[in-house]
């Protein structure tokens, strides 16, 4: 597949039907994507499968990875189609959960020009217990972009990381020294949303 020049939404999602519903709650966002310009490709897993495989649906995209679909495994199945992207030659990738909100177009305006990486919230965390490490600064899973230079470091590594947001970030700002992570406040402005919420805390109020 040629996206060259592309810019794309990579929804992290799978087909069980609590998620499917949480894709159809955000169609606001998706259609305020597609008016921007974005593709819009939903990421599955499928660990029968030998290679990844794209198939369209309706205006969408699905991207399935051969990786199964579980919480453990997130990181490899986001770097397998951040790789997979990547080699389609897009411009970048805007990657979000099935239930992030974007409010506004406006902080999609960062997803040109030469901004490398940068997303919806930031989070720091301490990954070495040596003192003379800093903690890592990185934009949290719900909202990130990352450029197509970006995506040619991420593409021929492993997550570090038991963590894809944490993995992501790791990985760009040790490749690039130039990098520099700058808090957005997009989500304490109320200009992007997501829930906590998950399967099984959903089931366990029913």
């Amino acid at each position: 597949m040629d996206w060259t020049g592309q810019r794309i939404c990579m929804v992290l999602t799978c087909n069980r039907p609590y998620y499917r519903k949480r894709r159809e709650a955000q169609e606001p966002t998706y259609r305020r994507l597609e008016e921007a310009g974005f593709r819009i490709v939903l990421l599955l897993g499928d660990a029968s499968l030998m290679e990844p495989r794209l198939e369209e649906l309706s205006s969408r995209w699905t991207l399935t990875v051969p990786v199964e679909e579980r919480y453990e495994l997130l990181p490899q199945k986001i770097f397998a189609g951040l790789a997979w992207l990547e080699a389609c030659g897009v411009d970048g990738v805007l990657k979000i959960d099935d239930d992030t909100a974007i409010h506004s177009p406006d902080v999609l305006l960062f997803c040109v020009g030469t901004t490398d990486y940068i997303g919806g919230d930031i989070g720091i965390i301490q990954l070495d217990e040596a003192a003379d490490q800093q903690p890592l600064t990185y934009y949290g899973g719900p909202m990130y972009w990352v450029s197509r230079r970006s995506l040619q470091a991420l593409a021929n590594v492993s997550p570090p990381y038991r963590w894809e947001d944490v993995s992501v970030g790791y990985v760009l700002t040790k490749t690039y020294t130039d990098i520099v992570v700058r808090p957005t406040y997009w989500f304490q402005k109320g200009l992007v949303s997501w829930s906590s919420e998950t399967e099984q805390t959903h089931g366990s109020r029913a």
